[in-house]
């Protein structure tokens, strides 16, 4: 099973139009439900909440007027802010589905809320339940579309290739070698998560299970970044349960390395990264020695693998049999 999501073929987009397309859209999400709203405010309280407590019971009020504008400026600063962010540092096909996702799930929650009071609805705690689960959706979606569809003006090429020397193997298989600091953060974010649920759980169980939502996305996450990586003479596969998530074909990777990298000074972390200060990107979990794929029209990208010297052999040797 491939979930890459696109074809080799894909039309690749100006990060211009993702940023403008993606800001229109994360609008459209605020301001299509509050025209409807507004058109029918007579059905609609004067004063709605703004603000909810822990206890899931409303502690701010404002005009519904207010409450809408506020809506709509919330969502258009935050879309503005993450998708200017990716725009400037060229990493939108991280920050737009963030951008979309955060304003799917904000439209969702305060407008959510209109409609819980209108309705008489209790708590918040089924809106902010559906606010998480849309967001999620949303972003998820916005992934699988935009992922190797934006345009890069990255060239690649910033390390020395590796020379394959005596090397016979053609085949390499390994895996993205997680750290045990890593482990202990989701771990820790996940006992933190589990606090917050039961708290906010024991008065409305629905913000409970929206905590667990966010909890199991955690977990997800971490989980993802424990992928095979496979190389042979067709290129190079990253698999996670056996789903390609990764796939650079041989005759589009022009060199391989090892290099070591510090994944808090080039990387800002580790996780999903694309590097500011080398224009790298790649699964990078930690600092230490790492493989480099120098591919064609793309950033160089680095994968945090057991033995990454000896896998960077195995792969220039099937560049060195191709161009031969």
């Amino acid at each position: 099973m491939d979930i890459t999501a696109r074809s080799k073929s894909s039309a690749q987009l100006p990060g211009g139009a993702v940023a403008l397309g993606s800001f229109f859209v994360s609008i459209a999400f605020v301001v299509v439900p509050s025209l409807y709203v507004w058109l029918n405010r007579a059905q609609f309280p004067a004063t709605v909440p703004t603000h909810w407590g822990f206890d899931s019971n409303p502690n701010s009020w404002s005009s519904l007027p207010a409450a809408l504008g506020m809506d709509i400026g919330l969502v258009a600063l935050t879309s503005a802010l993450f998708l200017g962010i990716g725009y400037a540092t060229r990493m939108l096909e991280a920050f737009a589905p963030l951008a979309l996702g955060l304003s799917a799930m904000l439209s969702t929650l305060t407008l959510g809320s209109i409609f819980a009071v209108a309705r008489a609805v209790a708590s918040i705690g089924p809106v902010l339940l559906a606010a998480v689960a849309v967001g999620a959706v949303v972003g998820l979606l916005a992934h699988l579309i935009l992922r190797g569809r934006i345009r890069s003006a990255a060239q690649g090429g910033t390390f020395t290739a590796i020379d394959p020397g005596e090397e016979t193997a053609r085949e390499w298989h390994g895996r993205i070698r997680v750290s045990r600091g890593l482990d202990l953060a989701a771990l820790a974010m996940v006992i933190v998560g589990v606090a917050a649920g039961v708290l906010l759980g024991a008065g409305d169980p629905y913000a409970g299970l929206a905590i667990a939502l966010v909890i199991a996305g955690v977990g997800a996450v971490t989980i993802s970044y424990r992928q095979r990586v496979r190389i042979t003479s067709a290129g190079v596969t990253c698999t996670l349960f056996g789903m390609r998530t990764f796939d650079f074909p041989l005759d589009q990777i022009l060199s391989a390395g090892c290099i070591d990298i510090n994944s808090l000074a080039e990387f800002g972390g580790v996780g999903y990264r694309t590097s500011l200060q080398s224009e790298r990107e790649g699964i990078v979990v930690g600092s230490g020695p790492a493989l480099i794929v120098q591919r064609t029209g793309r950033r160089d990208f680095v994968l945090s693998v057991d033995e990454p010297c000896a896998a960077a052999r195995v792969l220039a040797r099937n560049i060195q049999l191709r161009t031969a």
